[in-house]
């Protein structure tokens, strides 16, 4: 557990990040938008669940070359 924890740290603090980054951009487009953060919460949530797969395929190929 937390051996995937700090795995997953960086990935974590990049997603704080972006969430920040929208709620800044949200309010920059009509005064703290609610539909704009949720649009962009929904993006990040995409944007880590394509990066976890990609690390999934990379992981299960080398323990496949294993």
């Amino acid at each position: 557990m937390i051996n995937e924890l700090k795995e997953r740290a960086p990935s974590i603090v990049v997603m704080v990040l972006l969430v920040i980054v929208i709620w800044e951009f949200s309010y920059w487009w009509n005064n703290h938008s609610t539909v704009a953060f949720i649009i962009g919460v929904l993006a990040c949530v995409g944007i880590y669940n394509i990066f976890t797969i990609l690390t999934l395929e990379e992981e299960i190929k080398r323990l496949k070359e294993k």
